[in-house]
């Protein structure tokens, strides 16, 4: 891990004169940051079709293989950091009931993740982090047969979720309180395996944190929205990331979120329908005057 993380790291270095620079603001400015870095890259993104553009965002493999050229050792960089998928199983057999509420999607991401606890379990009981409903906790619970303390910041959602496992005869015990506070620490003892499901930013960080001081057997995470951080930087855990000083800001950690994983067809298509309406937008306002810099739109719900 550590000639991993060292790979990654120069890698990184090497190639941020692109990824530190914001492309959408770039787009709208008119001005390519790294045009004289590589005028043969910005040539050739610019002879590109809207349906090759549409080609190489759907496949990630031809993407990496025509930009080889332009950032060398990007394929074997890519390729350090895939896993290959976890052979836990068959799919998990699920009590009549205990999917209730839970959307399709979401069921499938969380039978995932509990069969990735399960094959990896240490300790005589779950703690699930940040649980919300206890959606997860549902399945650990079922399938192992332990108890499992399902800690959530809101009142409501640790109702709703203790009603639920009550109705379905499971071991859960949910504990409302702030993850932030000192006074969470006490829901952590070491027999615990903890487990989060997008525990956001210094949420899955704190567990970690918690979870070194508590001595617990197993951690299981997969967190997200790194940029929800507390500081204006992410500050790094291991020795490793601290010796390594690649300073990462807020704007920068937002970029693992920019691709549309996990959303379907439509979740696409009004993605690019929005961008435009954004472009658009902005365009007009320069046009009348009223900005010269992009002027950001703030988020609207979207109609059902």
């Amino acid at each position: 891990m550590r000639q991993q993380f060292t790979h990654l790291t120069s890698f990184l270095r090497r190639y941020q004169g692109y990824w530190r620079h914001d492309p959408f603001l770039q787009v709208t400015s008119g001005e390519i940051s790294w045009s004289a870095l590589n005028p043969e890259l910005e040539q050739w993104i610019q002879q590109l079709s809207s349906k090759q553009t549409l080609e190489y965002k759907s496949s990630l493999e031809l993407c990496l293989k025509e930009l080889e050229c332009f950032f060398p050792g990007l394929e074997a960089t890519h390729q350090s950091i895939t896993l290959m998928p976890l052979k836990s199983g068959d799919d998990l057999e699920l009590p009549r009931g205990l999917d209730a509420g839970i959307p399709g999607r979401k069921l499938t991401q969380i039978q995932q993740m509990t069969k990735a606890c399960l094959h990896g379990h240490q300790g005589s009981e779950w703690l699930e982090w940040c649980s919300g409903k206890g959606f997860l906790g549902r399945l650990l619970s079922s399938q192992s047969n332990q108890h499992v303390t399902s800690f959530e910041f809101q009142h409501s959602l640790c109702e709703s979720g203790q009603r639920d496992a009550d109705k379905l005869g499971l071991p859960m015990a949910f504990v409302q309180g702030d993850a932030f506070d000192e006074a969470a620490a006490k829901v952590f003892n070491d027999k615990q395996h903890a487990v989060a499901l997008h525990a956001c930013g210094d949420l899955h960080v704190t567990l970690i944190e918690h979870a070194v001081e508590q001595h617990l057997p197993a951690v299981t995470l997969s967190p997200c929205c790194y940029h929800l951080v507390r500081g204006e930087h992410y500050s790094p855990l291991s020795y490793e990331g601290k010796k390594a000083g690649l300073e990462l800001s807020k704007h920068e950690l937002r970029i693992p979120l920019q691709e549309t994983v996990t959303g379907g067809e439509r979740v696409k298509r009004h993605r690019e329908q929005e961008m435009s309406y954004r472009l658009g937008f902005d365009a007009l306002c320069k046009e009348l005057g009223f900005s010269v810099e992009y002027l950001p739109v703030p988020s609207i719900k979207n109609p059902s």
